[in-house]
């Protein structure tokens, strides 16, 4: 590609869901879903011209709802998966479901270029990959190597293996694994391994990544707390069928081998926020995109722990096929100069041929001819046994030479591997060191932490300690103001009791007055009466006499 200049293809609506058409050989192709709330979602198919920079495309309706993830068959390239989410009494519901193209989107049926923009077609629905028991569908996997008939969905806590039959038309379930553990588990994302006759799955949940043994259902291994945050996505080596690659939303991309599954391989930080996907690249394992909310893409080139770290070595096989050809050249060409020795020997030697022939002049013809013959062959033999040792010679310099080649070429990988070894323990060594590091900042930060907590509970005992003091000055004061008036109360009281007696005692010496008085009246009355009757009787004497 001659021109430099970006291809850029716009959207009509926002998408999160991107796939590469696994099935397709000739073509660059690409998948990508929208997600729209108000209008009928889209699957755009874009094939790229590299030759001629240019893109061009076909826009398919997916009218079930948003695309939230797309997965194409490796056999058939008109067959393809989507989760997507769909509303169900009143609440939202991801499902899954397997599509085909329409016949004609290939086939350039469309009047112009934008037609299949303005007028798209539909997908036509094959099956549904929802079971009842089992809802909200994360993703859809295809059997890597397979015909087709095989895929995996993750849904919940659930890995639920389907037949595909009847072109594609029915699916059932023929077998499942469930995640077990506390609190409410569920896959985020899954890869379905190449190696092993494809025998082997691989997911993501929460912090932890597990494999699982697809021939009876049950885990194999598990990297408990790969990341510190949410896994996001995964992929596995093309090339190494141990090593996989994690992404999350610790920002970091983790390069693991599951046969020592205590620590990470490597460990990338090139990214600022999540990294939502990682993928190796298929023919060159060295290669790594990822893609994070930091709003880039990283293509990094981890040689020293792609299938090649060494670059191309050659096999036993290529090697044994270029001694071959080797060996074949130099035949011939050893044929070609031993015709042209004995050609030239006899041209620039003709005495030999003339002292043969006046020696034996005697003779008849014949005789001569056989002679002369006779010499040439022993010349010749004489020739080609110079030859032969020359050959020999040179073979076995040219052995020496390969022996001393392949010696230092085994000297040079050794020199290789022993740096790569050396490069790895100092990355090693200074990944603990950072690791010995940030455990030493993180227990400062935790005494800092737990000295500042002190002495903000040493802050606040004081403070209560104070509130405290000034309640129970308070108290006292209050208690103090309770006695005062309890002691009013009782001096008020006194002087009630006090006025009280005072007036009974009034009273009662106004009873006794007024018994005295009383008294004297009765006392003035009966002494009147006294005087009355002496009155009376005076008066009875007088008249007696």
């Amino acid at each position: 590609m001659e021109d430099d200049a970006p291809v850029i293809y716009g959207l009509e609506f926002q998408a999160r869901a991107l796939t590469a058409q696994t099935a397709e050989t000739d073509a660059i192709r690409f998948l990508v879903g929208t997600q729209s709330l108000k209008f009928d979602n889209q699957i755009h198919i874009i094939d790229f011209d590299d030759e001629n920079n240019i893109i061009n495309k076909t826009v398919l309706l997916h009218q079930a709802g948003e695309i939230w993830h797309i997965g194409t068959s490796p056999a058939d390239k008109a067959v393809l998966t989507t989760c997507f989410n769909k509303t169900s009494d009143s609440r939202v519901v991801s499902c899954a479901a397997v599509w085909r193209m329409p016949s004609d989107w290939e086939t350039g049926s469309h009047e112009s270029p934008d037609d299949s923009v303005h007028n798209p077609q539909s997908l036509e629905l094959l099956c549904h990959l929802d079971d009842r028991t089992h809802s909200n569908t994360a993703c859809v996997l295809w059997e890597p190597m397979g015909d087709g008939k095989r895929v995996m969905s993750l849904a919940d806590n659930h890995a639920l293996l389907w037949d595909l039959q009847e072109s594609s038309t029915q699916a059932t379930v023929s077998s499942t694994a469930t995640l077990e553990g506390k609190g409410q588990l569920k896959f985020t994302s899954g890869k379905w391994s190449p190696h092993h006759n494809c025998s082997q799955l691989t997911t993501a949940n929460d912090t932890a990544i597990r494999g699982w043994d697809l021939r009876t259902m049950t885990q194999i291994y598990c990297i408990e707390n790969a990341h510190g945050q949410l896994v996001r996505d995964l992929d596995i080596n093309p090339n190494r069928q141990y090593y996989l690659a994690s992404c999350g939303d610790d920002c970091k991309v983790k390069f693991w081998d599951v046969r020592n599954v205590q620590e990470p391989v490597k460990t990338l930080e090139d990214h600022s926020h999540w990294v939502w996907s990682v993928r190796y690249n298929h023919s060159h394992d060295q290669l790594v995109l990822t893609a994070s909310s930091d709003s880039r893409l990283i293509l990094s080139n981890m040689v020293s722990i792609s299938s090649e770290p060494f670059g191309h070595l050659v096999d036993d096989e290529e090697l044994s096929e270029g001694e071959d050809n080797h060996q074949e050249d130099n035949i011939k060409m050893q044929k070609r100069k031993r015709q042209e020795t004995i050609d030239t020997f006899f041209k620039r030697k003709p005495g030999v041929c003339e002292d043969v022939a006046r020696s034996e002049e005697d003779r008849d013809d014949e005789g001569g001819k056989g002679r002369q013959e006779e010499g040439r062959q022993i010349a010749g033999r004489q020739i080609e046994g110079r030859q032969i040792e020359g050959r020999q010679e040179a073979g076995r310099q040219e052995d020496g030479r390969q022996i001393a080649g392949r010696q230092e070429y085994g000297r040079q990988e050794d020199g290789r591997q022993i740096a790569g070894r050396q490069e790895d323990g100092r990355q090693e060594e200074g990944r603990h060191e950072a690791g010995r590091q940030e455990a030493g900042r993180q227990i400062a930060g935790r005494l800092i932490a737990g000295r500042q907590e002190d002495g903000r509970h040493e802050a606040g005992r004081q403070k209560e300690g104070r509130h405290e003091a000034d309640r129970l000055d308070e108290g006292r004061q209050i208690a103090g103001s309770q006695e005062e008036g309890r002691h009013e109360a009782d001096r008020q009281e006194e002087g009630r009791q006090e006025e009280g007696r005072h007036e009974a005692d009034r009273q009662e010496e106004g009873r006794h007055e007024a018994g005295r008085q009383e008294d004297g009246r009765q006392i003035a009355g009966r002494q009147e009466e006294g005087r009355q009757e002496e009155g009376r009787q005076i008066g009875r004497r007088i008249a007696g006499r």
